[in-house]
C-alpha cells in the first residue's frame, strides 16, 4: 500500500516499518486519519491496531494446545513530548473507532460490560475496573436482595505518559503494577487480588493497553529486573518522527468515517464467539518466522529477554490483521504481517534497551565517582581501588559487574587518574581528576 503520509526515511534513526502490516480496516482507517494528523505513520498504525486488539478479544480466540489464545495485545508510542502526537494517535482510534462500537449495558441499572480506563493508580485499582460487578434493577434498594453480577469484564486501558507508571512501580508505589500486567496479557479464566479492605475477583476479563512514553522517560523507568520479569516482552513497541505542520487539524470526512464503523460493525457480529483457524500458508510461514525467533544467537541476553514472546506477538497480531480483514481464517499476509511487525518492534526494543544502558552506565559512574571524593576526602587526598569498592558494596551500593563495568572507562577518560605509590610494591593509588567537574 503507498502511503502518502509515510515518515520514515532511509536515513531515519528508527527502524522501517512494515508496509505489509496495513490490512483490512487499518487501510480504511488510515485513509480516514492520515491527512487530518501531524502523528506519523507508525503511531497511527498502534493506534488503530490497539483498539482493534480489544474489539478482537471481544470476538474471537484460536485453539491451541489445552486452551485457546486470544488476541489481547499491549501497544506502546514512542516519540518526543509534542512533536509526535503520541495521545493524539490514540485518541483518535479510540474516538473515532472504539468508542461507537464498544459494548453497552442492555438493562436498566446495569453497567457497562466495557470500560475505557484512563491509566493511573495503583495495580489494584486498574484491576477494579475488570471486577466482578454487582448490579440491582432501578427502584430495588442495593443489598436488600440478591444482586445480579456482571462477570466477564472488559477494559482498555490508556497511559498517556507510561514511563510515570515504570518510575512508581520501581519505587514500589504502584501497587502490584506489574503483577496485574503479567495476569491481564495471560487473561486467566479468574484473576484475584486481596488488598486491605477488600477481595477484588474477576471472572472472564480481558483487559488491553495502549499506553505511550518519550523513549527516555521510559527508558529511566526500565530496569533488568523489568525485562527479565517478562513485562517488556509483552509489549508491541512503535517509534515515529514528527511530520508536516498542520495548524489546524481539517476534519475527517464523515461518510468516510460511517462506513468504517459499518464494516467493523459487520466484522464484529459475522466474527462473535468464532474459533478463527489458520490456512496452511499460515502455518507455513508460522513454521519458517518461529525457527529463526527460537533459534537465533546475535543476541545480548538482555535483548533476548525482551523479545521473548514475540512467537506469541506475532500471533496475537496476526488474529488482529484477520478481524480487520473480517477473517475467521488467518491468511498467511496476515500472519506474515504479524511477524513483520514484531520483528519491527523488536528493532526499537533494541534501541530502547541500549538508552536504558546508557542511564544505568551514567548512574553507576556517577556513584564510582563520588565515592571517590568522599574516599579522597578522609585518605588523603587519594585511595586504592579495593578501597573503592568496598565503599560501594552492600545494600545500596553497586554490583561488582556494574562497578568493572565502568572503572576501566573511567581510567581511559581520565576521570580518574593513577598517581605514583608511596613505595615500590604498594596497591596502586588512584584520584579524581581535579578538573573533572563536579556532579
Amino acid at each position: 500500500m503507498p502511503l502518502p503520509h509515510s515518515t520514515n526515511p532511509t536515513d531515519s534513526d528508527h527502524p522501517q516499518f512494515p508496509e505489509s502490516a496495513w490490512i483490512g480496516a487499518t487501510v480504511d482507517y488510515y485513509n480516514l486519519i492520515c491527512n487530518t494528523t501531524e502523528a506519523p505513520d507508525e503511531l497511527i498504525f498502534a493506534g488503530i491496531i490497539g483498539v482493534l486488539s480489544a474489539l478482537a478479544t471481544l470476538s474471537i480466540r484460536l485453539r491451541a494446545g489445552t486452551g485457546f489464545i486470544l488476541p489481547i495485545l499491549f501497544v506502546c508510542l514512542l516519540g518526543e513530548t509534542a512533536r509526535t502526537r503520541k495521545t493524539t494517535a490514540m485518541n483518535d482510534a479510540v474516538d473515532v473507532v472504539l468508542d461507537p462500537l464498544r459494548p453497552r449495558s442492555t438493562q436498566p441499572g446495569e453497567p457497562d460490560p466495557f470500560e475505557i480506563v484512563r491509566g493511573q493508580g495503583s495495580g489494584e485499582g486498574l484491576l477494579e475496573a475488570l471486577a466482578d460487578r454487582p448490579w440491582w434493577p432501578p427502584g430495588v434498594k442495593p443489598h436488600s436482595q440478591p444482586p445480579t453480577v456482571q462477570s466477564g469484564r472488559s477494559a482498555l486501558y490508556l497511559f498517556d505518559e507510561y514511563g510515570t507508571f515504570l518510575e512508581k512501580a520501581a519505587r514500589d508505589h504502584a501497587g502490584n503494577f506489574v503483577g496485574f500486567h503479567l495476569n491481564l496479557f495471560d487473561a486467566p479464566a479468574q484473576m484475584q487480588l486481596s488488598t486491605r479492605s477488600s477481595r477484588i475477583v474477576c471472572t472472564n476479563a480481558r483487559g488491553t493497553i495502549l499506553a505511550a512514553s518519550t523513549p527516555d522517560y521510559l527508558a529511566r523507568g526500565l530496569t533488568e529486573g523489568l525485562v527479565r520479569s517478562g513485562f517488556v516482552n509483552r509489549f508491541l513497541f512503535f517509534a515515529g518522527e514528527r511530520t508536516a505542520a498542520i495548524p489546524i487539524r481539517p476534519p475527517v470526512d464523515d461518510a468516510a468515517r460511517a462506513a468504517l464503523i459499518v464494516t467493523l460493525r459487520g466484522h464484529l457480529e459475522r466474527l462473535r464467539g468464532r474459533e478463527v483457524t489458520l490456512s496452511p500458508e499460515a502455518i507455513s510461514i508460522n513454521h519458517a518466522r518461529y525457527h529463526v525467533h527460537y533459534n537465533r544467537q546475535d543476541e545480548t541476553p538482555l535483548v533476548e529477554a525482551a523479545t521473548e514472546r514475540a512467537h506469541i506477538l506475532a500471533m496475537r497480531l496476526a488474529m488482529v490483521l484477520a478481524f480487520a480483514d473480517g477473517s475467521a481464517v488467518i491468511a498467511g499476509s496476515h500472519m506474515a504481517a504479524g511477524w513483520d511487525v514484531v520483528s519491527y518492534s523488536g528493532k526499537v526494543v533494541a534501541k530502547l534497551l541500549g538508552l536504558m544502558k546508557s542511564k544505568d552506565f551514567e548512574h553507576a559512574e556517577g556513584r564510582v565517582i563520588r565515592a571517590a571524593r568522599k574516599l579522597e576526602a578522609v585518605n588523603g587526598g587519594t585511595f586504592t581501588r579495593p578501597e573503592l569498592r568496598d565503599r560501594l558494596r552492600g545494600g545500596n551500593g553497586l554490583t561488582a559487574k556494574a562497578f568493572n563495568t565502568v572503572w576501566d572507562p573511567l581510567l581511559a577518560a581520565e576521570d580518574i587518574i593513577q598517581v605514583p605509590s608511596p613505595f615500590q610494591g604498594a596497591e596502586p593509588r588512584f584520584m579524581v581528576n581535579p578538573n573533572l567537574v563536579q556532579g
